[in-house]
């Protein structure tokens, strides 16, 4: 995932949240902030909510096969 655009989404989110007058923070503050926040999600493993609910779907079946396997193989040590 991209950190800029995770760093844009934050700012434009962060910036909804202010008081009105707030909003008229310099331009300049609000881009040395989305420098600030582009770094320091670029040190964060982050993945998008589809590539999680993937990963969790794959697991959940690799978890589901292997409790077939394990059933399979404790049936043929008995």
């Amino acid at each position: 995932m991209d950190p800029r655009f995770i760093a844009d989404s934050f700012i434009e989110k962060l910036s909804q949240q202010l008081p009105a007058g707030a909003s008229k923070l310099g331009e300049e503050f609000r881009e040395q902030l989305k420098k600030a926040a582009t770094a320091v999600f670029k040190e964060l493993d982050l993945v998008t909510r589809d590539e999680f609910d993937s990963q969790a779907a794959q697991l959940d079946r690799l978890s589901e096969q292997l409790a077939r396997l394990e059933q399979q193989l404790e049936q043929l040590d008995h």
